[in-house]
């Protein structure tokens, strides 16, 4: 009935120790070449990120002393 789902060969079922360690080394190869391509962009997104905390910051400061009619600081500090 379902044919195409019997084996044909009557090799061995699965992956040899040579073909899963090759196929593991292409992969490490292109994460060690990846991996230093996406570093910036992670760098730039936490800037952009940062830069975006600061602007909400200020903002809402602003909002707050023109709602209470008075003045506010902000200030920033180092975690």
């Amino acid at each position: 009935m379902f044919s195409f789902l019997q084996r044909k060969s009557s090799g061995p079922a699965g992956f040899s120790l040579l073909e899963s360690m090759s196929a593991i080394g292409v992969m490490a190869l292109l994460v060690a070449v990846a991996g230093p391509a996406v570093l910036p962009m992670r760098d730039a997104a936490n800037v952009t990120h940062a830069a975006y905390t600061v602007a909400e910051t200020l903002q809402y400061a602003r909002s707050y002393a023109m709602t209470h009619n008075t003045y506010t600081w902000v200030g920033f500090y180092e975690d």
